[in-house]
């Protein structure tokens, strides 16, 4: 798992971090964004970690070398652990929330030092995985059809496949679902080319825009973060019309 996740990174801007003997990687993506991952055994690995959050960042923070401010607010963070397929579909076949969701479910909301997202996997998955290390747009090419996501519908564990790179998109938000939607489906084409000739006629630059769609993903789920956001998005805008007015 660990060669497939490290390949939807810029080898370029992988950083050198380790705490203490885990089997980690941290890389710098696009927009000041940060992206720790920690490749761990059990859930004992994960509750300690998650316990020891602060620990981590302030290690982080104390390495001169690779830290930036822009880590305090634009870190994520994913554990990554395999799971036997009696717990990965528990809750699936029991119809209740089993033990394991509920502490993701507590890991993922808490916001504290960095984003956190969890995500879990089966031997198949991981197997899986091992053929597309550095062909992930073979991958999505493949997998995002229609006939796949019908399969996915009738039974995830049947579609383990689509099932595991739709929560790599998840818990990876830099990782654009739209872009590969657009390529398989006509009608996503037509809206594509309509939105290619408004955006034209209009003179918005799309690149900007989804530029600062980005940068949301990156701080939606801080609020304070948001609102720094906006607030600058505001400022933008009123300082590119206040350009207009004196141009004219």
């Amino acid at each position: 798992m660990k060669n497939f996740i490290e390949s939807l990174f810029d080898k370029e801007q992988s950083l050198e971090f380790q705490y203490m003997d885990y089997d980690m990687i941290f890389y710098k993506g696009e927009f000041q964004s940060y992206y720790l991952v920690f490749f761990l055994k059990n859930q004992d690995d994960l509750m300690f970690l998650w316990q020891n959050t602060e620990e981590v960042f302030q290690e982080i923070k104390k390495n001169h070398e690779i830290y930036d401010t822009n880590m305090d607010k634009n870190t994520l963070c994913m554990y990554c652990f395999k799971i036997s397929d009696d717990d990965y579909y528990q809750t699936e076949v029991m119809g209740s929330i089993c033990e394991l969701s509920k502490r993701i479910g507590l890991i993922e909301e808490d916001l504290s030092y960095f984003t956190k997202h969890v995500l879990v996997y089966t031997e198949d998955m991981d197997k899986f995985s091992e053929g597309y290390v550095g062909k992930f747009d073979e991958l999505c090419r493949k997998y995002i059809v229609e006939e796949q996501f019908e399969k996915y519908k009738k039974s995830s564990r049947d579609n383990y496949e689509y099932d595991f790179l739709m929560n790599v998109f998840i818990k990876l938000p830099f990782l654009r679902f739209g872009e590969y939607q657009i390529g398989t489906d006509k009608r996503y084409q037509t809206v594509e080319s309509y939105v290619k000739k408004k955006a034209k006629e209009h003179s918005v630059e799309l690149e900007k825009v989804q530029e600062e769609m980005i940068n949301l993903e990156t701080v939606i789920e801080d609020e304070s973060a948001f609102y720094n956001w906006l607030d600058s998005l505001i400022d933008k805008e009123r300082s590119q019309n206040k350009s207009e007015e004196e141009g004219k």
